[in-house]
């Protein structure tokens, strides 16, 4: 990458990184980065297979989304996280939207699980080596510093307007109660096609119940207790599938 041009960009934090850091090991912390993909395994993670003789537009969806991955930079700063696709292809939302929730997921599975907050914007944005700037970064880790507030990696509507988030379906974005549409982390790691009776017996929800109990129970931090109430009220919206879709296709 050598030009300064329009990037979809998400700016992803760590939550409670500085915690974590002062109270882990060291084999703890490295773990957590080592759970963080690489650009090259979102490509073989995400790589949709398709034959030269696929005209379909399926198969034409999954050529542009690949064009997409294969330029798609993740950068990791510290407790930062960044994920870059060029605005100029047609499947960037989805890419980014996908590498978005891999990171998650795979943080998640953790044994103690990490949760991020993040926000996507578009904008100007350069990465070469260790050296990365642009407004598109910019307003992405304003808005996931002054908006995002919760676990939850938030999507301006007008970033979806005339942009493809799937190659073959649309990504349902739920609609919170602040107006933020949000990527779908949690439900997707708990399992979309799941009962919620399947869901509440799972390893991955007891997990999860067992993080927001060791948050809540006691004093904490309000900034803290907020967090974890957003957590608690977010399975609450999956086992009720209650939440309002935002359904963008090209």
């Amino acid at each position: 990458m050598t030009d300064y041009e329009s990037f979809i960009i998400a700016f992803l934090d760590i939550l409670g990184f500085k915690n974590i850091v002062n109270t882990s090991s060291f084999d703890r912390v490295l773990d957590i980065f080592k759970s963080i993909i690489t650009d090259r395994e979102a490509v073989r993670a995400l790589w949709h297979a398709v034959t030269d003789d696929d005209l379909s537009p399926k198969g034409e969806g999954y050529r542009r989304y690949n064009e997409s991955l294969k330029e798609t930079k993740i950068h990791i700063m510290s407790d930062s996280i960044v994920v870059a696709a060029p605005d100029w292809h047609p499947e960037s939302l989805a890419v980014v939207i996908d590498v978005c929730n891999s990171i998650q997921e795979l943080l998640l599975h953790l044994e103690d699980p990490i949760l991020l907050r993040g926000a996507i914007a578009v904008g100007d944005f350069y990465l070469n080596k260790n050296l990365v700037f642009g407004k598109g970064l910019v307003d992405a880790y304003w808005a996931q510093e002054k908006y995002a507030v919760y676990p939850r990696i938030i999507i301006s509507n007008d970033i979806t307007v005339g942009r493809r988030v799937s190659v073959d379906h649309g990504h349902d974005l739920p609609k919170d109660e602040d107006g933020y549409y949000y990527i779908d982390c949690i439900e997707r790691y708990l399992g979309k096609e799941r009962t919620w009776e399947e869901i509440e017996n799972s390893e991955q929800y007891l997990k999860l119940k067992n993080l927001i109990d060791r948050n809540l129970n006691g004093y904490k931090e309000d900034s803290v207790r907020r967090k974890y109430l957003w957590l608690e009220r977010e399975l609450e919206r999956i086992e009720n599938r209650g939440y309002v879709p935002l359904l963008v296709q090209g």
